[in-house]
């Protein structure tokens, strides 16, 4: 069974939230260049992707605090949770160990082939 120290989940959580704030960030970047029209429904998106932006920043905040105050000593079993994570790379970093917490690297490249979906 796949089990994590409560504080090793949080951490890894507030991580996977941050790079996806940092990659909502650059997306915000690309549109709001100088487009040639600012009507109401571009004004509105880019809103949301700045809203969406500053929930995961906050979510990650609040999990990476969360973490620093939660006992090592509870454990949580991963394996049901595990099997529901369909991309291959988020769910090796969901469940690896205590060790490699310390030690984990964000990449700044997803990896994996480029899938465009329709």
């Amino acid at each position: 069974m796949t089990t994590s120290p409560l504080p090793d989940l949080l951490k890894i959580l507030s991580d996977e939230l941050n790079a996806l704030a940092e990659m909502t960030e650059a997306m915000h970047d690309l549109i709001c260049t100088d487009h040639p029209r600012q009507d109401a429904p571009y004004v509105r998106a880019v809103q949301s992707i700045d809203r969406t932006q500053q929930t995961l920043e906050n979510l990650a905040t609040f999990l990476a605090v969360a973490g620093d105050h939660a006992p090592a000593e509870y454990e949580v079993a991963l394996q049901s949770a595990l099997e529901t994570v369909r991309l291959g790379d988020l769910k090796h970093r969901l469940a690896i160990s205590r060790q490699a917490v310390n030690g984990l690297a964000r990449p700044s490249d997803p990896g994996g082939e480029f899938e465009l979906f329709a």
